[in-house]
């Protein structure tokens, strides 16, 4: 009998899934239409769920901390068809740039083509969030409208980011580029570091890695028993202190594989090359440091975003990506796509410059 001997082989395994005591052979295996990932006695299978399955979870391939076993497929969820048309509970819930059907939709009270227009600049305003990008609600009260007025250029004074410009916010009480600040200078908030990464005390930082002592550089490989250190790059203060995570490989060989978006190596320009000063969007979402949300404003290109998303994808499983051990699944699994390197970004980013100077 197959069965019985398949459940014998597939009982949990109490031990965390990539630190030293589960340092397991990770593959790609065929699709399986009930496990994603298949915990054996000595080996991990991956495989891609079948057409309208998702993987109930990942995480075991990524982290230290969670424990090995079986993540089954489950049904894909579907958003739920939204009625803009006909469904009251939309009056006034869409924002400059957002999707549309009927005038009432919109806060600003204009659907155009299926999108909400903003006010123009010198109307009326009851909101910031329904002025054009580039303007807010300038004299607004809690009894009187103001009216859209023009935003802050670069070193204005201020109190809020919507009055300062697209792509800048209000750090230090001046109108400032998002993405802008060194490390070891203060800010207010992360979007304005190049790093995107701000200390707790509010400095702007990134993350250097150690391993026993011995500082890392990309891909940061390290012996399984040793620990990892994650350190500040303007302080020197330890982060935090892990296992050397294992790469599938069931050897002596792993990663320093946490923190990897914030390491100093690899944050390089990623988001200094995401300045941006064009939104279709409105208020908030034009003085924003959320990657999703500057891309679907028309802020950055697809080019930029897909750098992003790939760049972060190989850093959520960093151990697996360098060690190259399901290559074959990876991609098709939606993990990350092995074929890309973070040289290619020079590619990416030329394009997207062209794109914005054609535009």
């Amino acid at each position: 009998m197959v069965y019985p001997l398949l459940l014998l082989l597939t009982f949990p395994l109490f031990s965390y899934s990539l630190n030293s005591d589960g340092c397991l052979t990770t593959q790609c295996v065929d699709t399986n239409p009930n496990y994603c990932i298949q915990v054996l006695s000595n080996v991990v299978n991956v495989s891609p769920c079948l057409a309208g399955y998702q993987c109930s979870s990942y995480s075991q391939l990524s982290t230290y901390s969670a424990t090995w076993k079986n993540s089954t497929c489950v049904n894909y969820s579907f958003k739920t068809y939204v009625d803009l048309c006909n469904d009251s509970t939309y009056t006034k819930t869409q924002a400059p740039g957002d999707h549309c059907c009927q005038d009432w939709n919109c806060v600003s009270g204009f659907c155009t083509d299926g999108i909400c227009e903003p006010h123009a600049y010198n109307s009326y305003c009851d909101s910031h969030s329904i002025c054009k990008a580039g303007s807010y609600c300038y004299n607004l009260t809690s009894t009187s409208n103001g009216y859209c007025k023009t935003t802050l250029s670069e070193g204005s004074a201020c109190t809020k980011d919507y009055e300062c410009d697209i792509g800048y916010g209000c750090n230090q009480k001046k109108c400032t580029k998002l993405f802008s600040i060194y490390y070891s200078e203060q800010a207010d908030d992360a979007k304005f570091c190049v790093s995107n990464y701000l200390t707790s005390n509010g400095y702007c930082d990134a993350i250097k890695v150690y391993a026993n002592g011995k500082l890392l550089g990309p891909p940061y490989q390290c012996r399984i028993g040793h620990t990892c250190t994650y350190k500040s790059v303007v302080y020197d203060d330890v982060i935090a202190s892990e296992p050397c995570l294992c790469s599938g490989t069931n050897t002596s060989i792993g990663y320093c594989a946490s923190y990897m978006s914030m390491a100093y190596d690899h944050i390089g320009s990623l988001y200094e090359d995401m300045q941006y000063s064009e939104s279709k969007c409105a208020e908030d979402r034009t003085h924003i440091g959320d990657v999703a949300t500057l891309w679907a404003c028309g802020s950055i290109s697809d080019d930029q975003y897909n750098h992003w998303v790939l760049m972060n994808q190989q850093f959520s499983y960093w151990a697996l990506y360098q060690s190259g051990v399901i290559d074959n699944c990876a991609k098709s699994m939606g993990l990350f796509d092995p074929g890309y390197e973070e040289d290619d970004s020079a590619v990416y980013l030329a394009l997207a410059s062209l794109a914005l100077y054609l535009s």
